[in-house]
């Protein structure tokens, strides 16, 4: 996700910011974000950390939460029909200890006006998603009953990966016995990319295990010379 900007709150002033948020390498959830504002003519580069407990979801992984969730994704399906193009663009704003998931989904007829219309907000926050028919109504629903639960997967750890995939596995066990192909074909790419990622996540724990045992070897070698 490119930078953006937006209004930020600096010493109870308002004031424009570029806000970069990212993923640490081989992470997924995020737990910082990068603010780049300017004061008395000079640039000034801000972090801002989460408390390491938090599980803060990536762009990456809503998406998959959300493709997952059938009632949010019949409504964002209903819009892509014959002579329509669907498109959508997220918006993360930071709030004190979180972030807000902002994702209009826009409809362009291709043969009418060629104008991208909005018609469906999704927003999201902490472990919770919804969806309304604008911003309002998204955050509505997001504070309502009426709000689905995200579960969030540790993905970042062997043993994680591997309860991630047996749910996943699960799941598409459930969706071939419900002849669901749409849904089959969500849950094969959800079950690959854990794979996937189950086999990154080895072969860092493979390499830190090579040179941690070089390190003990090269130590005891000293100790022996000397």
């Amino acid at each position: 996700m490119g930078a953006y900007y937006t209004t930020i709150k600096d010493n109870e002033k308002d004031t424009i910011g570029l806000v970069q948020i990212y993923t640490q390498k081989n992470k997924q959830s995020i737990k910082s974000y990068l603010i780049g504002t300017m004061k008395d003519g000079k640039n000034n580069l801000i972090l801002k950390s989460f408390d390491s407990d938090n599980n803060i979801l990536s762009p990456t992984q809503l998406d998959t939460e959300i493709s997952q969730n059938q009632s949010i994704q019949n409504e964002i399906d209903s819009l892509s029909v014959t002579g329509a193009r669907v498109t959508k663009n997220m918006v993360i704003v930071p709030i004190e200890n979180t972030l807000l998931y902002i994702e209009p989904i826009y409809q362009t007829l291709v043969n009418e006006t060629n104008l991208p219309v909005l018609k469906k907000v999704i927003v999201a926050s902490g472990n919770k998603v919804a969806i309304g028919k604008t911003l309002k109504e998204g955050i509505e629903n997001l504070i309502s009953q009426s709000a689905t639960k995200i579960e969030i997967d540790d993905t970042e750890s062997i043993k994680g990966l591997i309860d991630s995939i047996i749910k996943a596995n699960k799941n598409l066990t459930d969706s071939l016995n419900s002849n669901n192909w749409e849904l089959m074909g969500t849950d094969v790419k959800r079950l690959q990319d854990l794979v996937s990622s189950l086999e990154k996540q080895l072969e860092i724990q493979e390499k830190e295990d090579n040179e941690t045992n070089e390190n003990t070897l090269t130590n005891t070698t000293i100790e022996n010379i000397e």
